[in-house]
């Protein structure tokens, strides 16, 4: 009888370590993965890409934009430019040069660099406190000093 005690005692304990660590390791899942997507744009040799341009009259906390159009109101005196880049680092360089293309004069140039490597949306803007004359605009952006996109758009 001692001897099927120590048995019975002995299973559920197992089953219960068992059951123990499957809640554990099921619970975390989902931090896993963030884990994960942290740790590659920490060590990734990927190099830097950009996915997605927009000209956008604002954006949010997270630089994501809202309200894209490549039209403005006359009045205007804010325009974002939202770049979404994947594996930038801290060697990479994001530059962008604002022109007015109805005299063909180039207005701004702005670059951008990162001390902390990852993936995400960075925004450039550019302003006029008087409001943009009417015309046609344009931004080329580049990355690492190579012209990856050019967005126009126009005030009217």
């Amino acid at each position: 009888m001692k001897n099927r005690t120590f048995i019975f005692n002995r299973v559920l304990f197992l089953t219960l370590t068992a059951l123990s660590i499957s809640l554990m390791l099921t619970g975390c899942a989902g931090r896993t993965t963030q884990i994960k997507e942290k740790v590659h744009d920490i060590i990734s040799d990927e190099p830097a890409s950009i996915e997605e341009v927009a000209i956008c009259e604002k954006v949010d906390e997270n630089y994501t934009p809202v309200n894209v159009t490549n039209v403005f109101q006359p009045g205007t005196t804010i325009i974002y430019l939202s770049v979404k880049i994947t594996d930038f680092s801290p060697e990479d360089k994001l530059r962008v040069v604002w022109n007015y293309l109805e005299v063909s004069k180039e207005i701004d140039t702005q670059e951008l660099t990162t001390e902390n490597p990852g993936s995400g949306y960075f925004v450039f803007n550019i302003k006029i406190a008087e409001g943009f004359p009417p015309g046609r605009y344009s931004a080329e952006v580049y990355l690492n000093d190579e012209l990856e996109e050019i967005k126009e758009f126009s005030v009217k």
